[in-house]
């Protein structure tokens, strides 16, 4: 018994740790991965540096991790759909076992066992799967931006680049020199 008392201790213990998450919609201070669509059907990853008035610009570490990043950027005209990645609304999943599902499990138990005739206190288990009805319901799509909506929308997304206030000429040209680059270049159809 006391082994029981023990291992259901720890498992509330792991249980609240892990509880202790929310959906992951904390913004990366160096810039979010993003998946970007062109309007000639090619996607890719890339890590969002900067969306100016009429281009974006990214970064691309290639898979062979030998090889240096790159700074591109793509005109505004030529996307169809940029899709921040990373970010999901699931966070709540272990917060409504542990904190609403067990208790009403035990209440509900000891509910029946007090009264076994009791078909009502059933009814105390049903508030965990209203609420996770609700948090599902809920669940906002990852952001992004499509070339359907207006164009000054896509700088709603300027939280997620690397730098959100843009660009200046000097700040580029530090870009360029740590990237061992000229210019920036643009992103060719593999």
């Amino acid at each position: 018994m006391k082994k029981t008392i023990i291992s259901f201790c720890c498992f509330l213990i792991l249980l609240l740790i892990f509880s202790c998450s929310s959906g992951k919609y904390t913004i990366s201070e160096s810039g979010d991965v993003a998946e970007i669509v062109k309007t000639d059907g090619y996607s890719f990853d890339c890590e969002l540096i900067a969306i100016e008035d009429t281009a974006i610009i990214f970064s691309i570490t290639n898979k062979n991790k030998l090889t240096i990043t790159n700074l591109y950027y793509e005109s505004l005209a030529n996307i169809k759909s940029i899709k921040i990645k990373g970010y999901s609304g699931s966070g709540w999943i272990t917060s409504i076992i542990a904190f609403q599902a067990v208790p009403a499990a035990l209440l509900t138990g000891a509910a029946i066992s007090a009264d076994p005739d009791n078909g009502g206190a059933v009814l105390v288990f049903v508030i965990p799967i209203i609420s996770a009805l609700l948090f599902a319901g809920s669940d906002e799509d990852s952001p992004g931006w499509t070339n359907v909506q207006p164009l000054e929308n896509i700088k709603d997304l300027n939280k997620y680049c690397h730098y959100p206030l843009g660009i200046n000429e000097s700040l580029l040209s530090q870009l360029l020199t740590r990237y061992n680059q000229t210019g920036l270049m643009r992103i060719i159809k593999k």
